[in-house]
């Protein structure tokens, strides 16, 4: 008896070589794609934390004692604001207990951000309101 000696793949063979070659490739691009969705949403998320940073920022920057409501454009969205009074005005004190020029008050300052007319974020804050 004379046996051949096998040079190359059978069929059979290429077939499954190209079965695991096409499922690791889906395997691959189903982690690409979702990686991608991951990012996306991270993206919006990150655009989100900016813009609500950079509205309080501006906020900041408010004396709700002069300014009780307003308006101001904050990026690519609409900021406004509402001020309730929640501490009666009083005259400031000194750490040696005089009395300065300053008249402050405790304010609740509700904030809405929108972007095309459409409410994206609503928060509160507690800012001091001063007069001279």
């Amino acid at each position: 008896m004379k046996y051949h000696q096998q040079k190359g793949f059978t069929l059979i063979e290429a077939i499954v070589a190209l079965v695991l070659i096409s499922l690791t490739g889906m395997a691959i691009f189903q982690w690409l794609n979702q990686s991608m969705a991951n990012l996306r949403v991270l993206e919006r998320e990150q655009s989100t934390t900016l813009t609500v940073q950079n509205a309080l920022a501006y906020i900041k920057t408010i004396n709700p004692m002069e300014n009780p409501t307003g308006k101001a454009q904050v990026g690519n969205m609409q900021l406004e604001w509402e001020s309730d009074l929640l501490e009666e005005p009083t005259k400031g004190m000194t750490q040696k207990g005089s009395i300065t020029q300053y008249t402050f008050g405790l304010y609740q300052m509700d904030v809405t951000l929108t972007q095309t007319n459409q409410p994206k974020f609503q928060f509160s804050v507690r800012q001091v309101g001063y007069k001279p």
